[in-house]
């Protein structure tokens, strides 16, 4: 969020955004050692006095996945290679797969299959940084060039590697998992679809002071269906995300997005399809899913225009620790959201609030806690 508004221009400018969650505090170097938080876990009791707080960081997840995790201060917007485009997971793992044929990978004249790629050191911008790429492909030919194949494997290892004004720690590590049409150069004939299976091992992302965290595991197939529409779909078993004292873990998670910026007024949408959320902000877990438990209702995916907040859009949040639960429902006006609280299946309390209100609960959680 930021509420919607952010994630959704972010969408706008890089087609599909998933930025790294900007928490406070400085990296000092290497992230080598650094201990992986664990968020709680135990279930939690919805009423009406966390039911805003407990939807709002539901809904945060997106920012988490998508855009960004609300605390502290968020990363001012970083430039990945393309002025203007701020730092997102799936721009930046095409970046550094675009990097690869410019990287010395294979020095024969003729092609090569199966090739291994030894560890091989890269610089970064800044002296004494690097970047460390290894892994496995199916075909390069000289020169070199690569021709992305279903298989590949990739590594990078960073080490305070300075790329376009951003310090990068960690390790990630991509597997090719679906490659449809010219996925380096995204250049038509359409359909253009690349999946990646993703590892992130204690990566993080530094930029003025401001450092942000994240260890786990994503899938995500981004499809370019025609010029000017996009959808993205990601999933994972877990990813946690974490600073400034905060940390936030996501299980068995799944969402879809979709853009359409050829329209005269560009439109979005966003599933938040199912995961559960276990948080330091709300002090224990809940799960999020599209439709009410047991119903036969269709899923109601949030919709918006342009940058806007959504118009239309439901999501329901459920609890292991007892029978409540939240329906969270997107109001026609873009500024308005209601959410009902509900007890063994019978609605118990009603909640009004907008978008700008549940980012400020975001940023300050005693907004949102009914005394």
């Amino acid at each position: 969020m930021n509420s919607c508004k952010r994630i959704m221009s972010i969408l706008y400018l890089v087609m599909t955004a998933l930025l790294l969650p900007a928490c406070g505090g400085s990296g000092g170097g290497s992230d080598a050692g650094i201990a992986i938080p664990t968020a709680p876990a135990t279930p939690v009791s919805i009423n009406a006095a966390n039911a805003e707080l407990v939807s709002a960081d539901v809904l945060g997840t997106v920012g988490i996945i998508q855009g960004f995790m609300l605390v502290g201060d968020m990363l001012p917007a970083v430039q990945v290679d393309t002025a203007g485009i701020e730092f997102s997971y799936p721009d930046f793992f095409v970046q550094q797969l675009r990097r690869l044929p410019e990287m010395d990978i294979s020095t024969n004249d003729i092609i090569v299959t199966g090739t291994v790629i030894p560890p091989t050191r890269e610089p970064c911008d800044n002296p004494g940084g690097t970047m460390t790429l290894s892994g496995d492909l199916t075909l390069v030919y000289p020169g070199p060039e690569w021709d992305p194949a279903v298989g590949d494997q990739i590594t990078i290892q960073y080490e305070n590697c300075e790329l376009a004004g951003i310090v990068l720690n960690g390790t990630i590590s991509m597997t090719l998992t679906t490659v449809v049409g010219d996925v380096i150069n995204e250049q038509p004939p359409y359909p253009i679809t690349l999946g990646l299976d993703v590892v992130l091992t204690v990566f993080s992302v530094e930029s003025a002071g401001q450092v942000a965290y994240a260890n786990g595991d994503m899938s995500m197939l981004m499809n370019q269906v025609e010029l000017g529409y996009a959808t993205l779909e990601l999933r994972g078993n877990s990813l946690t995300a974490w600073g400034d004292g905060e940390v936030e873990t996501l299980t068995d998670y799944r969402y879809f997005f979709d853009e359409n910026s050829s329209l005269p007024e560009p439109v979005y949408s966003f599933e938040l399809q199912q995961g559960t959320l276990a948080s330091s902000l709300i002090g224990g877990a809940v799960s999020f899913q599209m439709t009410r438990p047991g119903a036969i209702d269709p899923p109601v995916p949030f919709l918006g225009v342009d940058a806007g907040d959504p118009y239309e859009g439901e999501v329901w949040v459920t609890t292991s620790a007892d029978t409540t639960m939240t329906h969270v429902t997107a109001l026609a006006n873009s500024v308005d959201v209601k959410i009902d609280v509900w007890l063994d299946n019978v609605i118990v309390s009603n909640i009004m609030t907008t978008w700008d209100h549940m980012e400020l609960c975001l940023l300050n959680p005693e907004e949102c806690l009914i005394q």
